[in-house]
């Protein structure tokens, strides 16, 4: 972040000082790990008024030379900001087009935000294969705008769910997904179109798989295919003193077992929170366990 717009305090001193600090960071990681199996470096150029072209240049520069490095930044979090970027940089069409002649638009980038996105940018985005991270909690509590995710899926654009804290107020992706299913409600209503608003299981993607897809990561994790990573926890509704209570079976016809299922997991979904994690697993390697 070498920008003279960021404060003193938080701006590199130069892009070669820049450069520098992502080399090192790179270099120290590949040394602990040179597969990326476990950790893996990220360029973060912050968001666009943070940096200069020639600093995001670079970083699109070596993003080309090392294709497993992934890119992580901001885009079109609220409007004032989009008005900051067309000033900082005039010859660029758009926000999105600011990060593609920069190199840094790829199928390894993960944008934040896109709330206020044309469909220009919506089009360029998929044709780079980048994806998006859908933060509702920080979208809502800084009051950046609703972010319509049905019209980014509908563009094939790669979505998942962040929390981006402190933006937020919670680090848990259980209470993202929550406030993902009440924004798409909300954008629901403002479109006057039903088809805006997701469904618990469409949320509960973005939260496994998707994110999984928008971190090219689904050919390792994200769901419970033969041959994948047992990253899973286990969760239990019967827990006592948890905002979930059980009752019996109410409705007109006995249940499926599907539907049972369903209604378990919705349950789960609106009410449930680490106390009904009982086990959880990551790469097959149990890491906590409160039985």
């Amino acid at each position: 972040m070498d920008s003279q717009e960021s404060p003193e305090f938080y701006r590199d001193q130069s892009p070669e000082e820049a450069n520098k600090a992502d080399l090192e960071v790179i270099d120290y990681i590949t040394k602990i790990d040179p597969t990326y199996n476990i950790v893996s470096p990220i360029l973060t150029p912050r968001f666009a008024p943070s940096c200069t072209h020639q600093s995001m240049k670079w970083m699109g520069d070596l993003m080309k030379k090392h294709n497993n490095i992934p890119c992580q930044t901001h885009i079109s979090e609220n409007e004032n900001e989009i008005k900051w970027v067309q000033e900082l940089f005039p010859d660029s069409k758009s926000y999105a087009d600011v990060y593609d002649q920069a190199g840094l638009l790829t199928e390894r980038t993960i944008l934040a935000h896109a709330i206020h996105l044309s469909e220009d940018e919506k089009d360029l985005i998929s044709a780079r294969r980048s994806g998006i991270s859908h933060c509702p909690i920080s979208n809502s509590s800084i009051g950046s705008g609703l972010a319509p995710v049905r019209s980014l899926l509908n563009k094939n654009i790669k979505m998942s769910l962040g929390t981006d804290v402190s933006g937020g107020y919670s680090p848990s992706i259980l209470e993202v997904c929550r406030q993902a299913l009440t924004v798409s409600r909300l954008v629901g209503y403002t479109t006057k179109n039903d088809k805006d608003k997701l469904s618990v299981s469409e949320v509960l993607f973005l939260a496994t798989l998707g994110g999984a897809q928008v971190c090219n990561l689904e050919h390792k994790v994200g769901n419970f295919q033969v041959g994948k990573k047992w990253d899973a926890q286990r969760v239990d509704l019967s827990v006592e003193n948890t905002p979930i209570d059980l009752f019996d079976w109410y409705g007109a016809e006995e249940p499926t077992p599907e539907s049972k299922i369903k209604w378990f997991v919705d349950k789960w979904f609106f009410s449930g929170d680490d106390r009904n994690t009982r086990q959880v697993w990551v790469d097959g390697n149990l890491v906590l366990d409160k039985d």
